[in-house]
Formats: C-alpha cells, sequence, structure tokens
C-alpha cells in the first residue's frame, strides 16, 4: 500500500514537473491529420481520479486520425474506423496493429445501428476497450483482455498504461507490488465482435 502510494505521489511530482499544454495538433501522415495529442507516453487510472473519465477515454474523431498517446518517435493512433496501432513517426510505419479490423459504417451485429462513433477506454479495471456508441448505448468491440476484479473503484488497485519510448504499449497493475499485465511486444487485443 505504501508502495502504491509513493509511486502515485512520484508519477503526480513527475507531471507537475513537466506542465501539459494541451490539445495540438502536429504534422499529418499518410493523407490524414492527427486531430488530438493526449498528454504524453502515461495515463494513470487511479482510485482518486477514475471517475474523471476525461483523464482516460477519447471520443474518436470520425474524419481524422486521433493520437491517444505519445513518446519520443512513437505514438499510439486510433483511426475514424476503430483500427488501433503503434505508429514509428521517425521510419513513417506501423510498428504493430493492436486491431486491424474497420467498424465505422458497419452495423453492429444483433441490431439495426450503424456504427458512426467510436470511443476508447483505458478502463479502471485495467482494460483498454474500444466502444461503439449510439446514443446513450455503449457497446465494446475490442479490448486488450486485461480486465480485473480488482479495480480503481472499489480497493487501492491502480492501473498506469504506458507507451515506451521502445514503442511498446504497456499496462501496469499496481497492488501490493507492481505487475506487468500487458506488453503489446507479446500480446494482442481480442475482437469482440
Amino acid at each position: 500500500m505504501k508502495k502504491v502510494k509513493l509511486i502515485g505521489a512520484l508519477m503526480a511530482a513527475v507531471l507537475a514537473a513537466a506542465p501539459v499544454t494541451g490539445l495540438t495538433s502536429i504534422p499529418a501522415f499518410s493523407n490524414n491529420a492527427i486531430v488530438a495529442e493526449a498528454a504524453g507516453s502515461l495515463i494513470m487510472v487511479e482510485p482518486g481520479n477514475y471517475k474523471q473519465t476525461s483523464l482516460y477515454t477519447f471520443d474518436l474523431s470520425q474524419t481524422k486520425n486521433t493520437v491517444l498517446m505519445k513518446n519520443g518517435g512513437y505514438s499510439l493512433i486510433a483511426e475514424p474506423s476503430g483500427r488501433l496501432y503503434i505508429y514509428n513517426n521517425n521510419a513513417k510505419k506501423v510498428v504493430k496493429y493492436l486491431n486491424s479490423y474497420s467498424y465505422k459504417g458497419k452495423t453492429y451485429p444483433g441490431t439495426n445501428s450503424v456504427i458512426s462513433k467510436l470511443r476508447i477506454a483505458f478502463q479502471p479495471d485495467g482494460n483498454i476497450v474500444c466502444y461503439a456508441v449510439f446514443g446513450n448505448t455503449v457497446r465494446p468491440l475490442y479490448h486488450s483482455r486485461t480486465y480485473y476484479t480488482k479495480t480503481c473503484m472499489n480497493s487501492t488497485c491502480c492501473y498506469y498504461y504506458f507507451l515506451e519510448a521502445d514503442g511498446r504499449l504497456v499496462i501496469d497493475q499496481l497492488y501490493s507490488g507492481t505487475n506487468e499485465i500487458f506488453d503489446s511486444a507479446r500480446c494482442n487485443f481480442v475482437r469482440l465482435v
């Protein structure tokens, strides 16, 4: 418990020392402009902030790619279609598709609803999920397969989502120590529909 609080305090100090400038536009690639850049290479979902979904939930643009995370020469990119991948900005190529299936414009199975709006959430249960949004209805499309019963909502458990400087997406669970539960170098996302 003390280790979790210490790590959280250290991370907060580091983030406070490097202020975020907010959403910015960066140069386009692959004929698509990137519309937003997240706070950087780390998303922290902790007991103190899990209700502030704006910190870790992203509604994707319907027309342009969205940068969810960035570290050095790598970016975690979500296309309007729902394809999610790690991109090497220097080499101008996709390093790894985390989900390569396109959803936009298709009908959600079992409904008459056409998928036009997508949302990616870095959840308080340790899972990254892409959702189709239809008004007040939200349905899952794919996920990182890292959901746990230990959540930020009912315990002192924390989940930190990192885009490492070497281009790997990593999820760490902080509960009685630090446990790495996902590494894109050896793990894949799972398509639900």
